[in-house]
């Protein structure tokens, strides 16, 4: 498995996508919209297969009916609210299975359930040039889980449309990023392969351990230029 893409929940998607282009000097594209959550993004590539997605609301209708068919406690209401209480927070990590199969064994493994709907052609991701991405992951909504801010892990059945494989905006660019060198996250090494039931070790990833509650806190992105670190808050802070 592999690092694969991180979330970046913001009160405006479109600013938080125009200053880290010019925090950073990376590019992005208008990744569309969720119109099962009411949600748009923006995309920013870090290289072969790993990218930032800028999420945003731009249908609180759809959102507030979300909400309302949730119990005021429950992991869904829970995370929202932790993700409208800042203008900019990291709200996502996840890693990248190669194969259903691969996916299909860490399921058995740590006992989870493979989604097969996560993205779908009725609940998609619709990009603005017609495209619908299709996504498979494990566990459910990870980040809606009581253990919120650990990774969720996904396989794209077609990896043509993963989002790092589509071009920025020129002139958002000037930099070309070459990977992830390393990220910021939350817990321990001990609590990310007990998370895993050692299907995969720490020691296989770029994973710096803070110590801090589970989530997301900073990636460092390695460019034609040197190294460039986007920190934001984390989910849990």
């Amino acid at each position: 498995m592999q690092l694969d893409h991180f979330g970046l929940f913001s009160h405006n998607f479109y600013k938080s996508a125009f200053d880290l282009s010019r925090e950073t000097g990376l590019g992005h594209y208008d990744g569309g919209f969720f119109p099962n959550y009411g949600t748009g993004t923006k995309i920013v590539p870090f290289g072969p297969d790993v990218f930032l997605e800028i999420e945003g609301l731009v249908d609180f209708n759809v959102t507030k009916h979300m909400l309302q068919s949730q119990a005021s406690e429950s992991p869904v209401s829970t995370a929202i609210r932790k993700m409208l209480r800042k203008p900019e927070v990291f709200f996502l990590w996840s890693l990248r299975a190669e194969s259903l199969e691969e996916m299909n064994e860490l399921a058995r493994v740590a006992g989870w359930t493979v989604d097969h709907e996560t993205l779908n052609l009725s609940n998609t991701q619709q990009m603005m040039e017609g495209d619908k991405i299709l996504l498979i992951s494990t566990p459910t909504a990870a980040v809606f889980t009581p253990v919120m801010g650990m990774p969720n892990v996904y396989f794209w059945p077609d990896r043509s449309q993963h989002g790092a494989r589509y071009p920025v905006i020129p002139e958002t660019s000037k930099k070309k990023p070459t990977g992830v060198a390393w990220i910021e996250v939350g817990g321990t090494e001990r609590q990310f392969e007990d998370w895993f039931h050692g299907f995969t070790k720490a020691k296989d990833h770029p994973l710096q351990f803070n110590g801090k509650p589970p989530g997301l806190y900073a990636i460092a992105v390695s460019t034609d230029v040197g190294e460039v670190v986007i920190r934001r808050p984390g989910l849990n802070e």
